[in-house]
């Protein structure tokens, strides 16, 4: 009984034969594990054998509890096997076991690719029948992964149940190294179909990436992958095939592939569909979907070696070997990151027992680790030289030890050596009770942990000190940074006594790393006159996020302090503090809103000194950004590009939003109604004196305003509206909480009620609020209209919850006379009233659309039932000839006698209804069930017992089985 984990001595299952030499490296052997598969399952498992393949030898199985070799299949001499083999054993029934064994290969001298199938039939008499097939590939790369992949085959009759029963569901599916995946039938290796990687792998420009390289290829079924990647997102595949994803009725392969290309690694997700209906077509289309793309972060210490990976979808885990470290990475919502480092000195492969242990292996030993405390669990030494025969050791002395694959419910590790198999027995840690207790313990760590210091090499001389502190990241702290930091910024303030403002901005541009090009012609950057005599400066400021390069977040500071200004004693005498812009013209400023530097964090330490003394800074800062971006560009278009740049608060984005509204004149600005007042004391001789400037600055204002107009009239991409979909998307996903005290704190009750408005309004727009079979508009428009997302509605609701609890229900009451008096809205009451309507008629459209899918989904599944049967049978046979009605099955096929245009060759003529020929007992018991149900067969009276005798069954027996198959809306005939 081991209280931790314990590993035995490896020993050595089984001595393989010689690999023959590659062209230009030694003989391999590649390993692949079995899966086993049984009638009207879909789902394989995995079973306790190995496939290996001997380069220049054969293809064997073995039997890993039972250390004995299973069969095996030779190949040519001069060929060598390009990835491991792909074996599965399909069970029909008791009397017939088929094996399928596919393997591509490589000749040594043409390099002509070629796949094999090697098949077994073992009869119930222990007569096996063992044919092989291969064919020539047409591929520009060799194959680097070998898997089997279902098809989803509708029944149509209990006849074709019992003939898809014996016969195997599945086809060869084939990766090359260059991302193509190509699909081959099962029995004959024709090819079905093909799909480039150029079909999945897009740049940011929008071009295929041709010269990819995949690294690593792993099957999983779909229902794992929406459990382990993005956290049981059911509806994330439904969209996909057009039905829900589920482990019991449609679950397919979702094919995970990790791809580098120019220096970058993307993580793949493919879903897998093959079916029937679509194996006329050669193309891919509507095979392989696109599920999510997202870029694998490599480690700047390991980017040049060479890495294995292992893959664990269940729990969502990638974990990778590269160098002389592990790194961990957890996936979630398909974008991998890194969780865990633990170095390993001198691994060469490893494994993935659990979330909290690996298995490593070294020249010398065998460990156990627990990467999230970095400790080591168990270590044993490996030295398998007794166990190996005298001719195989000095083939296998200069081998690294590589680990294959662990099986858990034998708690056994298999590896290979050269041409030596050998296993290790894991104890996993059990309580007193002999029974398996949780791993990864805090206290099975404590006393276990790896130092700091791997490599006990020590540097005789300064010039063998590794280079590893050679680059230091931007605004690390050193004697040379610190002196160029002070004469740069010593400039920068020169340049600013000089009113230079040029050439400060060049020095900050380029700083900030910003390619900076002169144009002659007048100053665009200030309107001071000594700027007028000089180049243009224009900031290139076009290269994407992930092109661009690291910036000092000093020089970040830096630029805001020096363009922008946290002024708390400003003329108009108010005690709340402004951010006012010192250069308004300045393009710097400009890159700085636009790039996303302008966050509240980067202002308050920017501004910390005033900051300190700023009562709730934060949420002042978020307000005021806005306005000042605002005002630095009244066309609104800096504000969508500093939402879209940044992570706003809730704060920031309602002030955001107000903004909007106030430039669509659908919320009063209170700064234009002030103008109009008079204050206590003045009289209109004070007014009198100013006149002449009253009137300059009004000319000004209404100049101002023609620019801003004629903008929006030439302006077709709507940028307001652009700013508020953008606003309300990154306010849905805002805490509900956090957005009601940031509208109790930012809006007035009329404010409020605009924004009400607003969502009212978007949600009439996307027709929510129309009945679902409404025909009162024209056909035309109804094509021209662009449906909304589904998630709309969702997103309106809720910000309309959250708008009515800002107010509560006594700011409802309290400002009733404010909204009548106001004359813009209704009095509350009324307000509500017409609120409840809307939402009401919203519900009732969506009520009838569910209603209306319940009513069509068994009648469209029904007919694609049928119509696939038939294209599947033979001409003249009816699809209820046998008894019952076809399972359920998804599709797109039109109901019973609605037209259907069929196929080239299709058993039905072109526009003719389809007509299902049955008996008048057949109808009479179709009618009492919903369409697509029926009854199933009865049960047998006999059975067949031990030794094959046939013996009656029981009443109770009869009883139990009937009661156990009695499904859902199915209609039984009990016969005792």
């Amino acid at each position: 009984m081991a209280s931790n984990f314990h590993i035995q001595k490896p020993y050595v299952l089984a001595t393989l034969p010689t690999p023959l030499q590659r062209p230009e490296t030694p003989g391999r052997c590649l390993v692949g594990v079995v899966f086993g598969q049984r009638p009207k399952t879909l789902k394989r498992s995995r079973r306790p054998e190995l496939a290996i393949g001997i380069d220049g030898d054969a293809a064997n199985l073995y039997d890993v509890p039972a250390s004995r070799l299973i069969t095996s299949y030779p190949i040519p001499p001069q060929y060598f096997f390009t990835c491991a083999p792909c074996s599965i054993r399909w069970k029909a029934n008791s009397d017939k076991i088929v094996r399928y064994t596919y393997a591509t290969t490589e000749e040594t001298q043409t390099s002509k690719r070629r796949a094999t199938l090697f098949k077994d039939v073992v009869e119930k008499a222990g007569v096996t029948t063992s044919t092989s097939n291969f064919v020539a590939l047409r591929l520009d790369t060799p194959v680097v992964y070998l898997t089997t992949t279902p098809i989803f085959t509708p029944l149509s009759s209990s006849a074709s149940d019992a003939s898809v029963a014996q016969h195997p569901s599945f086809n060869l599916l084939a990766v090359t190294s260059d991302g193509t995946i190509v699909c081959f039938d099962r029995e004959t290796l024709a090819e079905k179909w093909r799909a480039p990687s150029s079909a999945y792998l897009v740049g940011a420009s929008g071009a295929a990436k041709l010269d990819c390289t995949v690294e690593s290829a792993q099957t999983a079924l779909a229902t794992e992958v929406i459990e382990g990647f993005f956290q049981g997102k059911a509806d994330l595949l439904a969209g996909l095939f057009n039905q829900k994803v589920a482990q019991e009725s449609f679950d397919p392969d979702v094919l995970v592939l990790i791809v580098s290309s120019q220096g970058q690694r993307e993580l793949v997700l493919l879903a897998i569909h093959d079916s029937p209906s679509l194996q006329s077509s050669g193309s891919s289309q509507g095979r392989v979907f696109q599920v999510s793309t997202a870029i694998l972060p490599t480690p700047s210490e390991a980017t040049t070696l060479a890495a294995s990976y292992q893959l664990h979808v269940e729990s969502g885990s990638l974990q990778e070997l590269r160098g002389n470290n592990v790194y961990t990475y957890r996936v979630e919502d398909g974008a991998p990151r890194l969780s865990y480092t633990l170095p390993v000195p001198n691994a060469s492969s490893f494994l993935r027992l659990s979330d909290t242990s690996v298995l490593t292996a070294t020249a010398s030993s065998l460990s156990i680790y627990n990467p999230g405390y970095r400790s080591v669990q168990a270590s044993t030494p490996l030295d398998l030289a007794t166990d190996v025969p005298n001719a195989a050791k000095s083939d296998d002395s200069s081998a690294p030890y590589q680990l294959i694959t662990y099986f858990r419910r034998l708690d056994v590790a298999i590896g290979i050596r050269g041409s030596s198999l050998f296993a290790a027995q894991l104890e996993a840690p059990k309580t007193r009770k002999r029974k398996r207790r949780a791993e990864g313990l805090l206290i099975d760590s404590i006393g276990r942990g790896l130092s700091h210091a791997m490599d006990d090499h020590k540097w005789a001389v300064p010039d063998q000190t590794p280079d590893i502190f050679a680059s230091y990241v931007p605004g690390s702290l050193s004697e040379a940074y610190w002196k160029s930091w002070a004469e740069d910024t010593a400039k920068a303030d020169e340049f600013l006594r000089n009113k230079d403002v040029p050439a400060f901005e060049e020095l900050i541009a380029t700083k900030l790393g910003v390619n900076v090009t002169s144009a002659k012609g007048p100053n665009g950057v200030s309107s001071e006159p000594e700027a007028d005599a000089g180049d243009a400066m224009e900031l290139d400021a076009a290269a994407p996020a992930e092109e661009k390069p690291q910036v000092d977040r000093r020089w970040v500071l830096f630029a805001i302090t020096k363009l922008f200004a946290l002024d708390s004693n400003h003329a108009d005498g108010l005690a709340k503090p402004k951010l006012l812009c010192q250069l308004p013209g300045s393009l710097v400023a400009e890159y700085l809103i636009s790039a996303g530097y302008m966050s509240v964090s980067n202002v308050k330490s920017a501004f910390s000194s005033e900051a300190r003394e700023i009562h709730e800074v934060d949420a002042l800062l978020a307000e005021q950004i806005p306005e000042l971006i605002a005002g630095l560009d009244p066309t609104l278009e800096l504000l969508v590009e500093y939402l879209t740049t940044t992570k706003p608060s809730a704060v920031e984005l309602l002030a955001s939003i107000r903004l909007i509204m106030r430039s669509l004149d659908l919320v009063q600005d209170p700064t234009k109604l002030a103008q109009k007042l008079i204050g206590f004391g003045e009289t209109e001789t004070a007014g009198e004196a100013n006149e002449e400037e009253a009137l300059g600055m009004k000319l000004d204002k209404l100049e101002e305003d023609l620019e801003v107009t004629e903008y929006h009239l030439l302006d077709d991409s709507s940028t307001r509206a652009r700013g508020l979909t953008v606003a309300f998307d990154l306010l849905g996903s805002c805490s509900p909480v956090s957005t009601v005290q940031a509208i109790r704190r930012l809006f007035r009750p009329e404010e409020t009620l605009s924004l009400i408005h607003v969502l009212r309004v978007e949600l009439v727009k996307g027709g929510w609020t129309a009945r679902y079979l409404d025909t009162s508009l024209p056909d035309g428009e109804e094509d021209e209209l662009e449906p909304p997302p589904d998630g709309s509605i969702r997103l309106i609701a809720d910000l309309l919850c959250r708008c009515i609890d800002s107010v509560g229900s006594g700011g409802w009451m309290i400002n009733d006379a404010l909204l009548a008096r106001t004359g813009d809205h209704l009095d509350s009451a009324d307000f509500l009233a017409g609120l409840k309507l809307e939402i009401s008629a919203a519900l009732e459209g969506i009520q009838e659309a569910v209603y209306l899918r319940g009513l069509l989904t068994e009648t469209v599944k029904f007919g694609n039932t049928v119509q696939q049967g038939l294209l599947g049978g033979e001409a003249g046979k009816t699809p209820l000839g046998g008894k019952g009605t076809p399972h359920k099955q998804a599709g797109n096929t039109p109901h019973k006698g609605t037209p259907y245009k069929g196929a080239p060759g299709s058993v039905l003529k072109r526009n003719k209804p389809l007509v299902l020929a049955a008996s008048a007992a057949e109808m009479h018991e179709m009618q009492m069930l919903p369409l697509g149900l029926g009854s199933r067969q009865r049960v047998p009276a006999t059975k067949l017992a031990a030794g094959g005798e046939i013996v009656t069954r029981s009443k109770r027996e009869i009883g139990h089985l009937v009661s156990q198959r009695v499904g859902a809306y199915s209609l039984e005939r009990i016969v005792v």
